[in-house]
């Protein structure tokens, strides 16, 4: 996939039955394919990718940190990693100035944090939440918040590597799985992979 395939798969929305969240769904596939490549990458490969990367962002970090930052991340497992969208109200009924608009699910939001994010710091509450829209702008009686959909990156890789072994969509017998939900290298490799063959994309 070049770029151009790569922009238009990630942009593209109105194919979807959900527009936005259908996007959303499937630009997870492709970063669980970014980051199954890029475990397959040596420090060498991270360092030669530094200068696209700098040119595209600010930050004091060196480029020694950035690179120890990269393979620090590479290092963990993709099934420790989480993929999980803000609940939020959209469609038709919910507009601002005849633009659509999307309003974040003050509650739904806050049973997400509970869940996954607050167990160090305690539960926070609905009420807490500085949400704007959910706050008496728009009638969203009788609206049903989107699910979060939350997702591990490892799942995902599994589902990509069964997809193509079981729809056979490229015409070979086997998919390159870079990246599994096992657990990630240790300190004396650059990166894990396994034999195979297919960069699956978003």
């Amino acid at each position: 996939m070049d770029g151009a395939a790569a922009e238009f798969f990630l942009r593209t929305r109105h194919i979807y039955a959900d527009s936005d969240l259908g996007r959303l769904r499937m630009q997870r596939y492709f970063y669980a394919a970014l980051f199954a490549r890029m475990r397959s990458m040596t420090v060498w490969d991270i360092a030669k990718l530094l200068p696209v990367i700098t040119s595209q962002m600010e930050t004091d970090l060196s480029s020694t940190e950035l690179v120890s930052v990269a393979v620090s991340m590479l290092k963990i497992s993709s099934s420790n990693i989480m993929f999980c969208q803000i609940p939020v109200y959209m469609g038709q009924a919910i507009s601002y100035n005849g633009n659509s608009t999307v309003v974040v699910a003050r509650q739904e939001t806050a049973d997400l944090l509970n869940e996954y994010f607050r167990e160090n710091t305690g539960p926070v509450d609905a009420s807490q939440l500085n949400i704007a829209g959910d706050d008496g702008l728009f009638d969203l009686s009788g609206l049903t918040a989107s699910d979060p959909s939350v997702q591990f990156m490892g799942t995902l890789n599994e589902e990509i590597s069964n997809a193509q072994q079981t729809n056979n969509i490229d015409g070979s017998d086997t998919t390159d799985v870079y990246d599994t939900a096992t657990p990630a290298p240790d300190d004396s490799t650059d990166g894990d992979s396994t034999d195979g063959d297919s960069t699956p994309s978003e």
